[in-house]
């Protein structure tokens, strides 16, 4: 089965600073400047097109990103090519780099992203040709227009679209998410971005889920909501060996168990299992595309409620 992803590829640099963000919540200063000891800096491949991708691979899909890279892309492309990623819709810029994230993660998992575009500035293009073929697209965080653009291509070529919004929600209107909304099939969003999607839309939860044919909702330790077949169904998060080392990039192997769950045609009660359980592992270690994947590990682990007999081959 083949998946287009749509996104950004990029280099991150994930800097551990030694206090939570919150201590500095509503602290009254003279300076806006803040500045944190940093025990642990480490740069990783990263992007979620390559994230969501790398995940797909490991689950044994055809995952084609859809992007624009830069003059620095060669290691990168060797790194996927060896992964089985398809790499025939990412476009080579060679006079500029690749986007480049600069990530604040505090030990409580909270993060403040900084985020060079570089050859991510310009929209990739989803011709008619590559969309040929393709069981299902993931449209991940970009640029406002080219995450419109997409969705609506997507949609004319009858594929069914899951929408991740992500930190760009707030660059689209509430004109624009509800059409989103409309044409999309799947839509996730962590809490924060789904009240600002609900504000600007004026939807409640039941009004958008009722719009498509999956809602889900993540809160990270606590958890995340489906909400499918006119039922919220509560999912809980998964832990492993090791805890939480770097929450760079569990959305994005979120979302990778997540469509494998609706590519299988799995119960709606039994959605986004899969996708927490890759959360926990992408967690337990540092960078995005470092953690691996055993089908027998997945089914033998406790407490994740999956039949005896895996559909997934």
């Amino acid at each position: 089965m083949s998946v287009l992803v749509s996104g950004n590829i990029a280099v991150d640099m994930v800097v551990a600073i030694d206090e939570t963000l919150a201590s500095y919540r509503g602290v009254e200063r003279d300076s806006a400047d803040m500045a944190f000891l940093a025990p642990e800096i480490h740069t990783s491949y990263g992007g979620c097109a390559a994230n969501i991708s790398y995940g797909l691979a490991l689950l044994g899909y055809e995952a084609s990103p859809v992007a624009v890279v830069g003059s620095d892309f060669p290691p990168y492309r060797e790194h996927l090519l060896k992964l089985g990623i398809d790499l025939k819709h990412v476009r080579v810029d060679e006079s500029v780099l690749s986007a480049r994230c600069v990530i604040l993660s505090d030990p409580a998992g909270a993060q403040i992203t900084a985020f060079h575009p570089g050859a991510a500035a310009q929209q990739a293009q989803l011709s008619e040709a590559a969309t040929r073929g393709a069981e299902l697209a993931v449209v991940a965080p970009t640029f406002r227009q080219a995450m419109i653009d997409h969705v609506r291509a997507l949609t004319a070529a009858d594929i069914p679209t899951l929408l991740i919004p992500g930190q760009v929600v707030t660059e689209f209107s509430g004109e624009d998410l509800r059409e989103l909304i409309a044409l999309a099939s799947y839509l996730v969003v962590n809490e924060e971005e789904r009240r600002v999607l609900q504000q600007r839309t004026g939807y409640t939860t039941t009004e958008v889920a009722d719009r498509l044919q999956i809602y889900v909702t993540t809160n990270g330790a606590a958890g995340s909501v489906v909400h499918a077949g006119g039922r919220a169904h509560p999912v809980a998060a998964v832990s492993v060996p090791g805890g939480m080392v770097d929450p760079t990039g569990c959305g994005d192997a979120y979302t990778a168990g997540l469509v494998s769950e609706i590519l299988e045609g799995k119960r709606w009660s039994a959605m986004g299992q899969l996708g927490s359980f890759l959360a926990a592992l992408n967690g337990a270690v540092r960078g995005t595309q470092t953690y691996s994947f055993s089908r027998e590990h997945y089914y033998a682990s406790s407490g994740i409620g999956c039949p005896r007999q895996p559909s997934i081959q």
